[in-house]
């Protein structure tokens, strides 16, 4: 079934506590140039760590909706009342294969980040919280207590903070940490009270203990508990309605939005209830509450991508539409099948979009802009021709590479589950979300392959023609960066364009790791198929005449400020909360705390008062204690003869 459970205790510690270490001996070495090394190093053997516990797991995850294996993590189990927390650790096949993407995807962002941020006076602390947020991560997916998977959970949070705000001499990197930590943890309220609700009814916090209790006692409560941690889901993969603030985020390096968007952070909600899939099944309403959201999700963040000015935050919207992609299987089905589903979507993501956000990183850095316009047929060479064509073709969801076989089964599985209205409205929201993404996926990949269209030099007045001059050597500059390029950029944008071509098709030759038997089913490959190419047909021809851009003209900014969802926070949530806070406030001053003011007042008048009758009569004074000491002495020998009669 499964080696012994000492045979992979160490290796699944060892994969959470190596880029823990690392973190560690990186703040302290942040700024020593071994701090690079430290991390990559650490990075490549938590892959190792990953492979090697994958290799000795013969057998998935059962059908009772827990791992087969529990080790203990090394944490002494603590008892807090009639609550138990054991601290375990948990190991199947999935979490093994999710694990090793993490890892991999992880050493893949600490590499090239070594040469994209190689003149950042801040790199070894951007390393350092990468090894951090990767080390959550990771405790996230072999977490079998519920305490474990919140500490991951936050750790995970706090990093996102810094990495997004990295630039932190920035304006607009500040504001977008401060954004994305607010609206995280406004939806980590709904994680946290989840958890405490699921551990009071089952006395324990872990995941065996939890399923098997509330399995036998469905109800409100149950109800309520997954409820909110579908909302702590929503908030941290950024789904309607807390999508903006990952638009946001690409403020922050793109090594940095490479690891938050694919293997990371977002993704980490799939993980949880996928864990959690026996109980989400029956909690009706929560599936209800995570299926219109996600339905809205994928269509809202595919438009969004469409009209975008700038190809990084292009993926960003991309990456939104993605996770409600791989939640949608989880809001129907219950058993192995549904989380597969999901999870070889996860898996598909973090490599094509570690890909593309790395190889855009690429070809940015050397003009210092993400802006389609400056980015028109950068991706000049085989390479990055290569890459690009290779990842957008798996976003677009196309066959052989691996979002196709992934999205494949995302539709399949959705259109066989049922479940009348809730699955008809995520099979019509994933097949026009089919279009829409194959629609974009192409106009970026024309954008970055296919030079711009220019008039005869002729034809262009003298302004035209500098501009034009100037393109022209800001590319050819581009270029020779690009050929001059170290070996380990490169090295990296070939092992992920790898992993993207073929990544799918070794994962349905071993089968055995998604925990279902590896189908496909030709009816859906077929509408998939076709539907892509629809979208790509429709990209083509309306990018025949350059950038689409959909010809938004003064509507840009509509797009690209994803629709003014600021105004809609502002107006729905910060003006009242301000408001309240505001109400509360005046309560308290003007009604709580002004009689008590008043009469302090008014006790410091009559003491300010009293000081100045003794200071300025000082005979009248002396005569009044004289009188108040003959008063307590007659009280006295009155109540002393009382007390003797």
């Amino acid at each position: 079934m499964i080696e012994d459970s000492v045979s992979l205790h160490l290796p699944i510690v060892a994969t959470i506590l190596i880029p823990f270490a690392a973190a560690l001996l990186g703040l302290a070495a942040a700024r020593r140039s071994i701090v690079k090394d430290i991390t990559v190093i650490a990075g490549f053997l938590a892959v190792v760590s990953a492979a090697y516990r994958l290799v000795t797991i013969s057998e998935p995850a059962t059908g009772s909706g827990v791992p087969v294996l529990t080790v203990s993590s090394g944490i002494p189990e603590i008892a807090l009342g009639e609550v138990t927390i054991p601290f375990d650790l948990a190991v199947g096949s999935r979490t093994a294969l999710i694990s090793l993407v993490v890892a991999v995807v992880t050493l893949a962002v600490l590499a090239f980040a070594t040469w994209y941020l190689a003149e950042d006076d801040r790199l070894g602390v951007f390393l350092a919280t990468v090894s951090l947020f990767a080390a959550a991560m990771q405790l996230v997916v072999h977490s079998g207590d519920l305490v474990l998977t919140l500490v991951g959970w936050e750790v995970m949070g706090y990093c996102s903070y810094l990495l997004i705000g990295h630039w932190s001499r920035s304006g607009r990197a500040r504001r977008a940490a401060y954004k994305s930590f607010i609206v995280t943890r406004l939806a980590d309220v709904g994680f946290v009270l989840g958890v405490v609700i699921l551990a009071s009814g089952a006395r324990s916090t872990g995941y065996t203990e939890v399923v098997t209790h509330w399995s036998a006692n469905t109800g409100a409560a149950l109800t309520l508990a997954i409820s909110l941690l579908v909302i702590a889901v929503l908030g941290k993969s950024a789904q309607f309605p807390f999508q903006d603030w990952l638009a946001d985020a690409m403020a922050g390096p793109t090594p940095a939005s490479a690891l938050i968007h694919a293997a990371t952070m977002v993704a980490a909600g799939t993980v949880v209830l996928a864990q959690l899939r026996l109980l989400l099944a029956l909690a009706p309403a929560a599936q209800w509450l995570l299926a219109v959201s996600v339905a809205v999700t994928m269509i809202l963040g595919a438009v969004l991508a469409i009209g975008q000015s700038d190809l990084k935050t292009l993926l960003a919207w991309s990456t939104v539409s993605q996770v409600a992609v791989m939640l949608a299987p989880l809001a129907l089905v219950a058993d192995l099948e549904g989380s597969a589903a999901a999870l070889f979507h996860m898996y598909s993501h973090a490599l094509f979009k570690a890909l593309l956000f790395l190889t855009i990183g690429w070809l940015s850095l050397s003009i210092h802009s993400t802006l389609a316009a400056r980015l028109q047929g950068t991706a000049g060479r085989r390479l990055s021709q290569a890459a690009v064509v290779i990842g957008f073709a798996a976003l677009a969801g196309l066959p052989l590479v691996v979002g196709g076989w992934s999205k494949e089964l995302v539709v399949a599985t959705v259109a066989g589950a049922g479940a009348g209205a809730r699955g008809g409205l995520l099979l019509v929201a994933l097949l026009v979300t089919v279009v829409l993404t194959a629609l974009y996926a192409t106009r970026a990949a024309l954008i970055l392959v296919r030079p711009g269209q220019q008039k005869a030099d002729e034809d262009l007045t003298t302004g035209e023609l500098r501009a034009v001059v100037a393109t022209r050597a800001a590319l050819k500059e581009a270029q020779h960066k690009l050929d001059a390029a170290p070996f380990t950029p490169r090295a990296v944008i070939v092992l992920l364009t790898v992993a993207t071509a073929f990544g799918g098709i070794v994962l349905l030759a071993f089968e055995d790791l998604l925990g279902v038997p590896a189908h496909v089913s030709v009816l859906w490959l077929t509408v998939t198929l076709v539907l892509a190419l629809a979208g790509i047909a429709l990209a083509w021809v309306l990018s025949k005449d350059g950038d689409l851009a959909l010809r938004l003209g003064s509507r840009q900014p509509l797009w690209d400020q994803g629709f003014q969802a600021d105004r809609a926070y502002l107006a729905l949530v910060a003006t009242p909360v301000l408001a309240a806070a505001r109400a509360v406030r005046a309560l308290d001053t003007q009604v709580v705390d002004a009689p008590v003011r008043a009469l302090a007042r008014q006790a410091v008048r009559l003491s300010d008062r009293a000081g100045d009758a003794q200071t300025s009569r000082p005979l009248t004074a002396a005569a009044l204690v004289g009188i108040g000491l003959v008063v307590l002495l007659a009280l006295g020998v009155v109540i002393t003869l009382g007390g003797g009669a």
